[in-house]
């Protein structure tokens, strides 16, 4: 882990960031770095990219070398890192990525951290659940209400 976060800080270093340069400092990126580390970013990307690759090598009905693969995951991450930092440091200031950092540290800020996946993925089934049930019935209650207003839609 320590590894790939020097490796995200050379990253940050060496990366030609135009929101870096127009909206924070290099110290900006480098909190930004420690939160991700915190919030296991690296272990929400490399999930991502694992998933990628599953879906990729069962189409093409291949399988990567694990040695080609774990290269290909460090590099898809840090190009994640390249990607998503910059999006911290337009939003956040330093004084902001501390103030997270010290929340992620807390006991809720940890368990924020381990349940939001969790959390995440039961608000998708609900507005899945909400959209097939409840979508069609406020879709014929605007069309009421358009035809109403004498507006015709298309």
């Amino acid at each position: 882990m320590h590894k790939l976060f020097l490796n995200i800080l050379l990253v940050i270093l060496l990366s030609p960031s135009t929101a870096l340069a127009q909206n924070d400092s290099l110290a900006s990126a480098k909190k930004a770095a420690q939160l991700f580390e915190l919030m296991g970013m690296e272990k929400v990307f490399d999930n991502v990219f694992k998933n990628v690759f599953d879906m990729q090598e069962n189409e093409s009905k291949t399988k990567l070398p694990e040695e080609t693969r774990k290269a290909f995951l460090d590099e898809m991450i840090l190009s994640m890192y390249r990607v998503t930092l910059p999006v911290f440091t337009k939003y956040f200031t330093e004084l902001e990525i501390d103030e997270l950092i010290a929340f992620y540290k807390t006991p809720v800020g940890k368990k924020s951290i381990q349940v939001t996946p969790s959390l995440t993925a039961d608000i998708q089934i609900g507005i899945f659940k909400w959209v097939e049930k409840d979508m069609p019935i406020f879709q014929k209650k605007i069309e009421e209400a358009a035809k109403k207003s004498g507006k015709k839609l298309d």
